[in-house]
C-alpha cells in the first residue's frame, strides 16, 4: 500500500492539494494503471480518462502543495477507506483491489459521486 500512498501524494501535489483524500487514492489507482480498476471500470463502460476527468472536475481547486510531498497528511475519508481496505484484507497489508473495494463501498465523497455520475451503481 505504500506505493499507492506515494502515488496519492503525487496526485495531491499535482492538483495543488495539501492533503490526501479518497479522490487522491482513486487517482493513484488510475495513474498506476491498476488492473483491478480497469476491470471494474470496463464493467460499467467507463474509461480511466473519463473517471480522472470527473474526479478532477469535482475536486476543489488546490492552493498549493507543500514542497515536501511526504508531509502531506492523510484526511479522515482516505484513512476510513484505508482502514476498510485493511479489514477487507483480513488484517493483512491491503492490495489495490482492497482499496478499490473500499472506495466503492464507502459511498461518500468525490469518488463515489463521480462513479455514480458515470453510471456505476455503488450499492
Amino acid at each position: 500500500m505504500s506505493d499507492l500512498i506515494a502515488a496519492a501524494r503525487r496526485e495531491a501535489g499535482r492538483l495543488g492539494h495539501d492533503y490526501i483524500g479518497s479522490e487522491h487514492l482513486a487517482l493513484a489507482l488510475v495513474e498506476t494503471g491498476d488492473p483491478a480498476l480497469g476491470d471494474v471500470l470496463r464493467d460499467f463502460s467507463i474509461t480511466r480518462e473519463t473517471l480522472r476527468e470527473r474526479i478532477e472536475m469535482r475536486a476543489p481547486k488546490g492552493r498549493g502543495a507543500p514542497a515536501d510531498l511526504e508531509s502531506i497528511p492523510i484526511r479522515s475519508g482516505a484513512r476510513r477507506v484505508m482502514d476498510a481496505a485493511t479489514r477487507l484484507a483480513g488484517g493483512s497489508e491491503p492490495g489495490s483491489r482492497h482499496i478499490l473495494m473500499a472506495l466503492l463501498a464507502d459511498g461518500k465523497g468525490i469518488v463515489a459521486t463521480s462513479l455514480n455520475d458515470l453510471g456505476a451503481p455503488l450499492t
